[in-house]
C-alpha cells in the first residue's frame, strides 16, 4: 500500500481530473465541480486527505467509465457548433442560458 501526502494527493487529483478534461473534450471548469461534489466540498481548498481519497475513487470510476459522468450539459466542439441552424443554436444557447436565469432567480 502506498501512502501519498496531502500534497502528493492533490496533485494526482488534479492529473487525473486533466486527463479525464482532455479524453472526454469537456473544459476542466465542468469537471473541477463535479469532483468537487463527490468529495462533498464545494472548493478544492477546503478538501481534506480522506475526502481527496473518496474524489480519487470517482475520478477513477469515470475515467474507466466515462459514461458515468454525468454532465450538465455537454460541451460542443466547434465543429458541432458550425453545423447547427438557427434553432438548434437557439437551443443549445436556452440549455444553457435556462438553468443560470433559474439559478440567478433563486439566489435574489
Amino acid at each position: 500500500m502506498t501512502l501519498l501526502s496531502e500534497a502528493q494527493a492533490r496533485k494526482l487529483i488534479n492529473a487525473e481530473i486533466t486527463d479525464l478534461a482532455l479524453r472526454e473534450k469537456e473544459p476542466l471548469r465542468a469537471i473541477h465541480p463535479e469532483a468537487n461534489r463527490s468529495m462533498g466540498v464545494r472548493r478544492q481548498d477546503e478538501v481534506s486527505l480522506e475526502q481527496i481519497g473518496v474524489g480519487l475513487t470517482q475520478v477513477e470510476r469515470w475515467l474507466a467509465d466515462p459514461d458515468s459522468l454525468q454532465l450538465g450539459v455537454r460541451t460542443l466542439p466547434d465543429d458541432e457548433i458550425d453545423a447547427l441552424n438557427g434553432k438548434g443554436l437557439r437551443s443549445e444557447i436556452g440549455k444553457r442560458v435556462g438553468p443560470l436565469c433559474a439559478a440567478l432567480r433563486g439566489a435574489a
